[in-house]
């Protein structure tokens, strides 16, 4: 008798390892479906991320539109032996939103945007003109065609209103805060004002595979406080920093390239090891390391 429910809790303790799989679809999903099978997928991450629970894979249809929506996974973990695995399938997750001729405003040839929210200094705005990222000029007075950014006000100097232009409207691609455990594959982050993948507070046992960074206003991947994460062969691309991690964090890199970004990598503080990784044609440094608080040094 003793054998046989030692038995049975091992069948069960299987079975609750396993997990449940979990779609989302933003095209013919919907958010009222129960999200357990293809057909009855949800329609967006935020749904799906409050339904995760260790063991379960999370599947993402790539369906050929952008997700205009973070993956913000708060304060819910999987386990070492039954991780959250999110499974992206080469989505694209979007930043940018059309800004809409009626919030621009004009003085003579000066057109001017508002942005909705104040940014942190190390934010910025990413833009999008007809399908192709566009530079913000550094004068204070936009030249003809160029754009600036000041003080939270996005200007343009045209004669033509500017409606074709996309902006970012959203903080970071995935987001992991006090999340523990948990696989992300194959996914695509690009025109956040902040990071690509932004990974805070007391985080465990982060993988993140094949997940590309590019076209972000401040890192391409970064994380901060407790967090502990490998990283393996992603890509980082056209961002601020292409990776920077801060405080106590500890996390590995491993064939990851990091090019074309403003800055290649920051290590400020925590452990941190690169191994057989590609970084190269960055604008600036392209590794600086700081050994500063509050703890920990590089190795």
């Amino acid at each position: 008798m003793k054998a046989m429910l030692v038995l049975i809790w091992l069948m069960f303790s299987l079975v609750s390892m396993q997990g449940r799989d979990l779609y989302v679809d933003n095209v013919g999903g919907h958010d009222a479906n129960s999200g357990q099978s293809s057909e009855q997928a949800l329609a967006t991450l935020a749904k799906a991320s409050g339904l995760v629970e260790a063991g379960d894979t999370l599947h993402i249809i790539n369906n050929g539109k952008d997700y205009r929506e973070s993956l913000r996974i708060v304060g819910r973990s999987g386990t070492p032996q039954a991780p959250i695995v999110v499974k992206g399938n080469g989505a694209i997750l979007c930043g940018l939103e059309k800004v809409p001729a009626s919030d621009w405003q004009r003085e003579g040839q000066l057109w001017s945007y508002t942005f909705p929210h104040k940014l942190s200094p190390n934010c910025t705005p990413i833009l999008r003109v007809d399908g192709q990222y566009v530079t913000l000029a550094e004068e204070d007075t936009p030249p003809l065609d160029q754009y600036i950014w000041k003080d939270g006000v996005l200007m343009y100097r045209t004669d033509a209103t500017p409606t074709t232009l996309e902006v970012s409207r959203r903080d970071s691609g995935v987001q992991l805060y006090n999340a523990s455990y948990i696989i992300v594959q194959d996914i695509i982050c690009e025109g956040f004002y902040n990071d690509g993948g932004n990974y805070h507070g007391d985080c465990r046992g982060l993988e993140m595979v094949r997940m590309e960074s590019r076209h972000n206003g401040d890192d391409g991947f970064s994380a901060h406080e407790d967090v502990t994460a490998s990283f393996r062969n992603c890509y980082s691309h056209h961002n601020g920093y292409g990776i920077q991690d801060i405080c106590s964090s500890q996390t590995e890199y491993h064939g990851v390239v990091v090019s074309h970004n403003r800055l290649g990598v920051g290590f400020f503080g925590g452990l941190h090891r690169l191994v057989d990784c590609e970084i190269r044609d960055n604008a600036g440094d392209q590794v600086c390391i700081e050994r500063g608080s509050p703890s920990g040094g590089v190795y």
